[in-house]
């Protein structure tokens, strides 16, 4: 009888994890599906008047299409699935073999700083290093970067507010949720989504696609930037489980909130180029002074 619980409880997790694959996949694929056409050269002055009617209304393509709703809700009948095996996953992960893994005890506890604090150096070593050393494109990435951390950052932690879900060291009862409970029992009852994986997700998101953007005739930027930010946030998200800190299902809402968070966040950046975040952040200088110290200055054109 147990055998037959463990093996139907695989199956669904098994399911779960398949379906938020997929969206991940479409994910993927939608940031270049919802991007400008190129239009072509125009050949005479009529086709220019065209060209340049096209071009202005280019801003126009949603931010957030049917496909991104329906990922949307990929994730989310993932995030469900997962909640009918989320007791059997945090047994699974607390168990003497799970916690004797040699692995798993040398990278966990490491990739959870890499997330956090980590990621927040890398990006601010990465825009002081282009600001510099005059490279805009590691300034660009280094910034907005940061901001996909922000907005997974601000997401996250409204819901495990408002969520309430009790972490799994607290309480045993992967539905034990109470309505605005995060803000009176803080840390305790804020289980729901993990703030780790969604920080790890945005970061990873964020940075393959804006080095795709940035570079797109390279091969590491490609599939091997993507390939090791990816991995790395996969990490991340076992290391909850690990640690026991969160349920699966908290998990898979978080890469959720923090992939979305990255792509959409870079694509809103490179449809609007002259926001005024982007104004001040990449018209900011860091330049040495004489004694040996930094300076910050900030520039912008008046015409």
């Amino acid at each position: 009888m147990q055998a037959r619980i463990g093996s139907t409880a695989f199956r669904r997790s098994r399911a779960a994890f398949l379906i938020a694959a997929f969206s991940a996949t479409m994910l993927h694929d939608s940031a270049g599906a919802q991007s400008p056409p190129t239009l072509s050269p125009p050949r005479d002055s009529a086709a220019r008047v065209g060209s340049a009617v096209a071009a202005d209304t280019s801003d126009l393509v949603p931010l957030f299409g049917w496909r991104d709703a329906a990922i949307g809700a990929g994730f989310v009948v993932a995030t469900i699935a997962l909640f009918q095996v989320d007791r059997h996953v945090a047994v699974q992960s607390q168990d003497e073999v799970t916690q004797a893994n040699q692995f798993l005890k040398s990278v966990t506890t490491p990739a959870e700083y890499l997330a956090y604090p980590g990621s927040l150096a890398i990006e601010a070593g990465l825009y002081a290093v282009g600001r510099l050393t005059n490279h805009p494109r590691a300034a660009e990435v280094g910034w907005h970067s940061a901001e996909a951390i922000i907005f997974a950052t601000a997401a996250t932690n409204v819901l495990k507010k408002v969520v309430g879900r009790a972490r799994p060291y607290v309480s045993g009862d992967p539905h034990d949720f109470k309505f605005l409970g995060g803000f009176a029992a803080g840390h305790n009852r804020s289980s729901f989504p993990s703030g780790h994986t969604s920080t790890a997700f945005a970061f990873a998101a964020s940075i393959a696609t804006e080095s795709r953007k940035k570079w797109p005739d390279k091969w590491w930027s490609e599939w091997a930037i993507p390939m090791g930010v990816y991995s790395g946030a996969t990490v991340v998200g076992i290391s909850r489980l690990y640690h026991n800190a969160h349920w699966a299902s908290d998990v898979a809402l978080g890469a959720a909130i923090g992939t979305f968070s990255g792509i959409k966040v870079i694509q809103w950046a490179h449809a609007h180029p002259k926001n005024a975040l982007d104004r001040f952040m990449l018209g900011t200088r860091v330049t040495p002074t004489a004694n040996g110290g930094m300076m910050l200055t900030w520039s912008r054109s008046l015409q």
